[in-house]
C-alpha cells in the first residue's frame, strides 16, 4: 500500500546517517505482503555494537515514530 511504502521511505531516510546504523529489516504483514489500509509497519533497526551498548544502557528497545505522518 502506498501509505506503508511512504512511511517505510520516511524511516529509512531518517536513520540512513545515523551513527550506528547497519540495516533495517521489515517485517510482519507488510514484509509479508499482506498488509491492509490501516496496517502498520513493523521494522528491526539493526545497529553496530556500540549503539546496541548505549541503547541498552539506556533501557531503549523499542520506539514507535509517527512524525510527519498521514
Amino acid at each position: 500500500m502506498e501509505q506503508q511504502e511512504r512511511a517505510l521511505a520516511a524511516y529509512v531516510d531518517s536513520v540512513r546517517e545515523r551513527p550506528g546504523s547497519l540495516a533495517v529489516i521489515v517485517v510482519g504483514s507488510v514484509a509479508r505482503g499482506e498488509e491492509r489500509e490501516d496496517s502498520d509497519v513493523d521494522v528491526y533497526l539493526v545497529v553496530d555494537e556500540e549503539t546496541f551498548a548505549a541503547e541498552t544502557a539506556a533501557d531503549r528497545y523499542a520506539w514507535i515514530e509517527r512524525a510527519g505522518l498521514d
